[in-house]
């Protein structure tokens, strides 16, 4: 289960603030079809999960390539963001549903990164179909 950090459940919008580490990073964000591409590792001296490689032939990496070219690196993902925060699915299960009345509710939230452990952060990357849209990864990236 992802906790959310932006939810439109019940109303109530919760704004995620993703502040950078420091003056010489930015906070990138970025959307990618499933399957993203992305290898991810956790980086276990700072504690933080960081892209390692791309999928050989993914989105992702074609994306990075072009990016490159282009010098508009702010648009795709770079081998050493950090991961700061993605969306995944959440089921709500209102009280209907627990009687079998109603099926659950897929909800898609923010899922806020920092300070997780890695078993955590891999099951929110992972948690969602293809039919519930685009992931959108919010990285942080150091200046160069």
């Amino acid at each position: 289960m992802c906790w959310p950090l932006l939810c439109l459940h019940d109303c109530v919008i919760q704004q995620p603030v993703f502040r950078s580490l420091g003056a010489s990073s930015d906070i990138v964000k970025v959307s990618l079809p499933r399957p993203m591409g992305l290898v991810f590792e956790e980086d276990k001296a700072r504690g933080q999960v960081v892209v390692a490689d791309f999928v050989q032939g993914s989105q992702a990496e074609k994306l990075s390539k072009v990016a490159k070219l282009n010098q508009s690196s702010r648009t795709a993902p770079q081998i050493g963001d950090v991961l700061r925060g993605c969306t995944c699915t959440n089921l709500v299960y209102p009280t209907k549903s627990l009687l079998g009345v109603q099926a659950p509710v897929r909800t898609i939230v923010m899922y806020g990164a920092d300070n997780q452990r890695w078993p955590k952060v891999i099951a929110a990357l992972k948690a969602g179909a293809r039919s519930d849209g685009d992931v959108t990864l919010v990285l942080e990236r150091q200046k160069t």
